[in-house]
């Protein structure tokens, strides 16, 4: 098993081991198999635990899914035991639950892996006078701003990183809106009842500016998608790379329900504002905990779940210093809806973590 499986593994679970719970010491680490290794050399068997487990058929023994941190004393005294299938699916719930923490944990452990890699090399550049300082301030302002969210156009085209000389022609490209082409463009309203369609981030910002919104639902839920790319744009005019970071190495974002607040709860009305200026829990997985809030689909940059009669999808956008602290921020775009009718509708806001033991504070994001 790769070492990055390994301590990404050990990190997701906090460093604790499944089995006693007890902290583990790297020397100590043991992955374990939670349905046992040696299942893949009895075909037969193994198809009747996964039937008897409930387990997929595309279940392998040697998934994230089944691999958990363990003293190496605690591994020894299971050794190749298998559970009983109560036992078997608690402890396969928790590895499932953690999958998207062990996944970002890889991908921070194998982006630190390139980030060493690279920086060797730039010594090495530095102290023979291959390259100065004044190069490298260069390179970092025109390298662009990666995306967790790529933005769609109408005519086929994506971006992924945007730098900045690249902005004032992306305004002008038509959105693709609803995930369709279906959709040529939004129909705004004003107060007068004049009305004007909206493709592009530009045309959609000089509508605010003249008092149109989008009055209609399918408008409103249309409008999420101009929001988000404009809010992206707009953030990286002003973004900068920071210099410090409490949502990197290790990699934390909007599938940490233990550091989202209740502020992020979708609110359709008063009574929404209301109930959540009652809630105690101090965070999402609190209210999961408590029954008081269900996870629908959860991954890397993506959480979406349901609360009180409304649901949210929490969609990551871009990660930088977006507000000149120094300190890298989320943007991300924040969709809320009506369960079982058709109201939805979009924002944008930002995940502050300002200290490692901190929760995210989340500040909706005042439209330009």
């Amino acid at each position: 098993m790769p070492d990055q499986t390994r301590i990404a593994i050990w990190r997701a679970h906090a460093k604790k081991c499944l089995y006693c719970g007890d902290l583990i010491n790297l020397g100590e680490l043991d992955i374990d198999h939670i349905v046992p290794e040696n299942l893949n050399d009895d075909s037969v068997e193994f198809a009747r635990v996964k039937a008897e487990f409930g387990l997929a058929p595309e279940f392998t023994v040697n998934s994230i899914l089944n691999l958990v941190p363990a003293h190496r004393r605690c591994n020894l005294a299971k050794s190749g035991q298998l559970f009983n299938p109560a036992s078997a699916r608690f402890y396969l719930d928790i590895a499932s639950r953690k999958e998207p923490a062990v996944l970002r944990q890889i991908d921070s452990l194998k982006l630190q892996d390139r980030k060493e890699r690279i920086l060797a090399i730039l010594r090495n550049a530095l102290d023979t006078g291959s390259i100065s300082l004044a190069d490298l301030a260069d390179v970092q302002f025109n390298a662009g701003f990666s995306l967790s969210s790529e933005l769609e156009f109408f005519d086929g085209s994506t971006e992924g990183k945007v730098r900045l000389e690249s902005i004032d022609a992306l305004l002008d490209k038509p959105m693709l809106l609803g995930g369709t082409k279906d959709i040529d463009g939004i129909e705004f309203v004003n107060d007068s009842g004049r009305s004007m369609t909206i493709r592009t981030c530009r045309e959609y910002r000089a509508a605010r500016a003249s008092g149109y919104y989008a009055l209609t639902t399918f408008a409103m839920k249309m409008e999420a998608f101009l929001s988000s790319a404009d809010a992206i744009l707009d953030s990286i005019t002003r973004a900068q790379v920071p210099s410090l970071s409490y949502v990197s190495n290790p990699s934390v974002g909007v599938a940490d329900l233990q550091l989202l607040p209740k502020n992020i709860l979708p609110t359709i009305g008063p009574d929404h504002e209301r109930r959540i200026a009652e809630v105690t829990e101090p965070s999402l997985r609190e209210l999961t905990r408590a029954g008081k809030l269900r996870i629908v689909d959860v991954s890397s940059s993506r959480l979406l779940f349901e609360w009180e009669g409304a649901g949210a999808m929490l969609s990551e956008l871009l990660r930088a210093d977006l507000d000149g602290d120094g300190i890298e921020e989320i943007l991300i775009q924040h969709y809320t809806y009506a369960i079982g009718g058709t109201f939805g509708y979009g924002t944008v806001g930002i995940l502050h973590r300002l200290g490692p033991d901190e929760l995210f504070q989340y500040v909706p994001r005042t439209q330009s």
